[in-house]
């Protein structure tokens, strides 16, 4: 039995168990299951992004909440840039939770 570093956590680990004690990452890789971290690794990148840019895209609709009230005399493209801005952060949302349910899905 020799003890390995995990990949995850960099914790020690016996190279005999199924996964690592501290953060439950596989040891004993199973048969195609470097297809699996792969998948795991791009689902983890998408859901960086798509929480990043929920909110980015909640802080510009801020801005454009803000621009919109001190102006006296509203400009029709600024509705319509706020409008946009509504829509992407409903997507950026909807991408979010689907990424969520995605890696609940494939979770061993």
């Amino acid at each position: 039995m020799a003890l390995i570093k995990c990949k995850e956590c960099g914790k020690k680990v016996s190279n005999k168990a199924e996964v690592c004690v501290g953060c439950g990452y596989p040891i004993k890789l199973k048969k195609g299951s470097s297809t699996i971290e792969m998948t795991k690794k791009s689902l983890k990148l998408q859901l960086f992004i798509s929480k990043y840019t929920m909110w980015l895209s909640v802080i510009i609709a801020f801005v454009f909440m803000m621009i919109i009230d001190e102006m006296t005399i509203v400009e029709e493209k600024y509705h319509n840039y706020f409008t946009y801005t509504l829509i992407a952060m409903g997507v950026n949302i909807f991408w979010y939770f689907l990424t969520k349910i995605r890696i609940w899905w494939n979770h061993d």
